[in-house]
């Protein structure tokens, strides 16, 4: 029969066990964490997205009030061509579905020269989850939306073309990055930033 151990000789085994333990782990750790943090992306600050009170597809409030405290990405898109609009809405659907795991990001897209009916139709043929929000902006009324969105972050558009973008803001309402809506890899460029940010927001003191 084997003799028992004492409890002062399991307490002093159990100790030596955690200081190795901590001895390996906590700096495996530590490097994770530091690795983490480096991998967040310092993202460009293009001064603030322009303020805007709207309804959606659905009749529901949307505006500057409503998205504060949140992170959101705008998509633009002025007098777009029928395949042109469905590239653009095809792109903001892979948004949508790769936003579904963090629900703190809202896509709002805003169509100029679209009636209710036509975003009702886009929402409802590309399956628009809650947080995906339409906003149609009839030809009399665009003018000065598109004047403000159109120059919102100018210092981060670089030389871009085309009729449609997107920017990325943050939880302040400032613009931290803005993308040509043609460019390649748009969708994987604003998952990238995005999760870059809700990183740095979340490490932020």
């Amino acid at each position: 029969m084997r003799p028992s151990r004492s409890p002062l000789y399991q307490i002093v085994g159990a100790t030596v066990l955690l200081l190795v333990a901590g001895i390996i782990f906590i700096p495996a750790y530590l490097y994770w964490n530091h690795s983490i943090q480096r991998s967040v992306a310092p993202l460009p600050d293009c001064g603030a997205a322009p303020r805007f009170e709207s309804s959606d597809q659905l009749g529901r409030s949307i505006g500057t009030k409503e998205l504060s405290g949140t992170i959101w990405v705008a998509g633009l898109i002025k007098n777009a061509k029928p395949g042109e609009a469905e590239e653009f809405c095809s792109k903001c659907a892979e948004l949508d579905q790769n936003f579904g795991a963090a629900k703190v990001i809202t896509l709002i897209t805003f169509f100029v020269g679209a009636d209710k009916n036509q975003v009702e139709d886009y929402a409802r043929r590309y399956e628009a989850s809650d947080r995906w929000r339409f906003i149609p902006i009839s030809e009399g009324d665009s003018s000065t939306l598109v004047q403000d969105w159109g120059s919102a972050g100018a210092g981060c558009r670089r030389e871009m073309q085309g009729q449609s973008l997107f920017l990325l803001i943050d939880q302040r309402g400032e613009i931290r990055e803005v993308y040509d809506a043609s460019a390649p890899e748009l969708v994987q460029s604003i998952l990238f930033d995005a999760g870059n940010l809700l990183r740095a927001e979340h490490l932020a003191p």
